[in-house]
Order: C-alpha cells, then structure tokens, then sequence
C-alpha cells in the first residue's frame, strides 16, 4: 500500500492486548488530539492482514518516539489502483500500499509506485528476500515495491498412507529376506542335517541368525518413503498402478484442472512470457516443441486420472484431500492453514507434507506460477524516505508467527523459522514463475487457461499453442 506524510490534528492512540511470545492480537484504535504529529497512511485489501499492520503500526510509532504514527486503511472494490490515485486529494492519501507483483507495472508507469532507493534500497536483497520475490518486484531493472508474501502452487501429500504403504513394502521384503534366508541355509545343507531338519530335529534353518530387515536400520521405513514420493509425472503413473488403496481412496491424484493457477507447472519450464523480470514485452515464446512434449503429457492424465474441467473446483478437491479420498493433490499455500484448523476440530485424522511438485520428465522441471504481494510506495507520498522506510519495515517481521496469524508465508527469510512446511514452501517458491508485469498480458492468463482446457479435453496440443503464440505476439 502507498501513502504519504500528512500532518494532523488528532493522533491515534493504540491500545494493544498483546500475546506471549510476540502473537498478533486485535489492536483497538482511539482518537485523541494532537498537535504536530506525522501521519502515514497504509492503505491494503485483505482483513486477514489488519492484526499485523496494527501491531506495526504500534512498533513504528515506537521506534519514531511517537512522531509519527500509522494509519492502516483497509480499502474494498475493484478499482483499487484508482482508489490509490484518487485518495490523494483526500486526508487520507496513501503513503504506503499493498499490491500483488502483477499490478506494479502500471502502478509504476502512472507514478504510483516509486522505485526504492539509497539504504532502503539496500535492504532488499537476497540475504534477506528469495531472488524469485526480488524478480517480481522488478520494473524496467528498478525496484519498484518490497517484497512481503506470496502464493504459489505446492504438492501435497497424505503422509498416513505414505507410511502405511511403506510399512507394507517393508513387510513383504522382509518376508522375502527370510525366504530366501531359508533356501540359502536349505542349500548349504548335508544330506544327514537335511535329513534331520525334516524330521523335525533341532535343526535351524539359520534364519533366526539372519538379521531383521526391519530393524536393520531405524531409518529403513523413511528410506522406503523417500522411494516412493514422485519425482516425475511418470512416478505417478506408476505409483497408481501399484498402490493398493484402501476402501477410502477414490483417487491417487487431483486438483483443480480449470484452474491456471495449478496447471501452469506443466509449461512453467517451458514457456516465457516478460523474460527474466516479467516486463519485458519482447519476450513470448509460447510454441516451442518442449512445451508441446510436456502439454502432450498433461492431456495423457486426463485419460489416467479421470477429472472433469466442469465439475472439479479447489473447494471440491481440497475437501477430498481432506475425507482421505485422494493420495496427492495439488493446492495453493493457505491450505496449509485449513489443514491444521481442520486438523484440530478432529476432521482430519492423517498426517500430511507438503512434497515438491513432480517434474515433468528429466529435461523439463516442474515450475509453478506465483503471486507475491508487495508494499510500494507512492508517488504522491509528502515523506518518500520515511514512506520507503515503513513499506520496508512492514515485510520483515519480527518473529515466525506471522503465517499462523495470518494464513500468508512471508518472503522475508528470517521470518520462515526452520519449519519443514515453510521450508518445502519457499523451495517451491524459489523456482517458480512470477505473474509478468506486462500491461500487454493482461488477457493472456483467460486465454492460456482456455487453451489448458481444450488440450485437456482433447484438441491437439501443437495447434492450439500455435494459435495462442501467434495471438500474443500479434498485440
């Protein structure tokens, strides 16, 4: 969100319950006069994040020695660059805004977004923000916002039957070992010990001095795990046609086929749109042989694992995930969330992790899209430093509590904390693709998603990307 620095009459007091260990809690907001005090306006979309920002707004304030005090404003409605534009006429200009990557293009070229610079300008980089997030708030080589969350794509797995499946393909080399134990120790044998094991003599096998796969190693059952999580859409394949499923399980794998958002990592790798930064209008290569290889190989799930473009939504297939029906799916990363809130309320009884997205076959990785969400910081900001100085502060928490509080994984680093989740999450980010800035792209996602569709449905693979190609590049 952007703002700038508007002096006052009346400065906001916030009274704040605050939870051991540094937790968000509600921050109530008082009214009271006085006089001289500098006011920056954050201006953001989602309710999710209003705890947060009141807890920032506190800290900052703090950290200025009460000069200067910060007004969240949580705005609604479509229009919301144009909102941006028209508040500053209004008392409550915004100094600092929220935006995703995706809009800073035209945020920049209307002069509403400022590239950062100078020490704050400093403060953005790579050992604090994943060169993804430092992409995606890339402009025409400026920065042109601050990195602070994202989305993207993330494989998700029901670790409970992972383990029992492992568990039994343990078992049954075990049961082999042994057999084969035996007629080794049969084998060995003399006639006379032979003789005098059938009739029943103290005679062992030499089994029970062969050793127990089982117990050889502690970490022979996450070796087998480790075996079977798919690394490749063959891994699939082929983990379906020998995973004896329990009565529950309707299917191995599913997600949302129409939707983009989780189809993209077919033609991540593939495919470019904007370059390197996303910005760059010189950059379309859509049809290409790769990409037409690995959609052929998107169109083949459909005859493998049945999953109607009509009916299936995310909300459908998460609730799967959910009941235990399906293996594997694809989701977003506020599942995570829903999972461990469900989890609680006793709904979910497995065991889960999230898993990198298979790739496409060993020459093409999977890469999903992303969104990152950034602060930026007005045009129209009275204070640029101070503005620049917040829209930095406000995506570096200060403790690892910010995704519990509020169902968004911070691209600061630091803020990650050493969670397996958040780890898998972030190297899931680190090669994905961000949203392009491109003003020329913003169609391009209906059509690709379009396209998605009809491949999955049946038509040919080469032609529809052609047409697709030669659209984008005719703009």
């Amino acid at each position: 969100m952007r703002g700038r620095l508007y002096r006052l009459g009346l400065c906001v007091i916030f009274v704040v319950l605050l939870l051991l260990q540094g937790a968000y809690e509600p921050v109530q907001e008082v009214l009271a006069p006085a006089e001289g005090v500098d006011a920056l306006y954050v201006w953001y979309t989602d309710e999710a994040l209003t705890d947060y920002l009141n807890r920032v707004a506190l800290t900052f304030k703090e950290k200025h020695n009460g000069q200067i005090i910060v007004v969240p404003r949580l705005a609604s409605g479509p229009e919301y660059l144009e909102q941006i534009d028209d508040s500053r006429n209004t008392p409550e200009t915004a100094d600092v805004y929220l935006l995703s990557n995706d809009a800073l293009g035209k945020a920049y070229l209307a002069g509403l977004a400022v590239p950062f610079e100078g020490e704050m300008k400093s403060l953005i980089t790579q050992d604090d923000y994943p060169e993804t997030a430092l992409r995606a708030v890339t402009y025409e080589d400026k920065l042109v916002g601050c990195p602070f969350y994202y989305e993207t794509a993330i494989f998700l797995c029901n670790e409970t039957y992972l383990n029992q499946m492992a568990r039994t393909a343990v078992a049954a080399q075990a049961d082999a070992a042994e057999g084969e134990a035996a007629m080794q120790a049969v084998a060995s044998m003399s006639d006379e010990e032979l003789a005098a094991q059938v009739s029943g003599n103290a005679i062992e096998d030499g089994t029970n001095d062969a050793e127990d796969p089982v117990s050889v190693s502690g970490n022979i059952l996450e070796d087998q795990k480790a075996q079977m999580i798919p690394r490749m859409i063959e891994d699939i394949m082929n983990f379906a046609e020998t995973y004896d499923a329990p009565e529950n399980v309707d299917s191995i794998l599913k997600w949302d086929v129409s939707d983009i958002f989780f189809d993209y990592f077919f033609a991540g790798d593939c495919i470019g749109v904007g370059g390197e930064n996303g910005d760059s209008k010189e950059v379309i290569d859509i049809y290409n042989p790769r990409a037409v290889e690995a959609l052929t190989l998107y169109q083949q799930l459909n005859q493998f694992f049945s999953m109607e473009t009509s009916s299936t939504t995310y909300e459908s297939v998460l609730n799967d995930f959910i009941e235990g029906k399906t293996v594997f799916t694809i989701a977003t990363t506020d599942a995570v969330e829903k999972l461990e809130a469900v989890k609680k309320e006793g709904r979910f009884p497995y065991d889960y992790k999230v898993l990198a997205l298979p790739d496409i076959r060993q020459d093409i990785v999977a890469r999903s899209l992303s969104v990152t969400y950034a602060t930026a910081v007005s045009g129209y900001t009275q204070n640029r430093e101070l503005a620049q100085e917040l829209a930095v502060y406000l995506t570096k928490p200060a403790d690892d509590h910010f995704y519990d509080k509020t169902g968004k994984v911070p691209a600061y680093k630091k803020a990650l904390g050493s969670d397996d989740t958040m780890t898998a999450i972030l190297t899931e980010y680190e090669r994905s693709v961000p949203l392009p800035k491109l003003l020329e792209t913003g169609n391009f996602w209906i059509h690709l998603e379009a396209v998605f569709t009809r491949i999955w449905n049946g038509e040919d693979v080469e032609s529809e990307l052609k047409k697709l190609d030669e659209q984008m590049k005719g703009l």
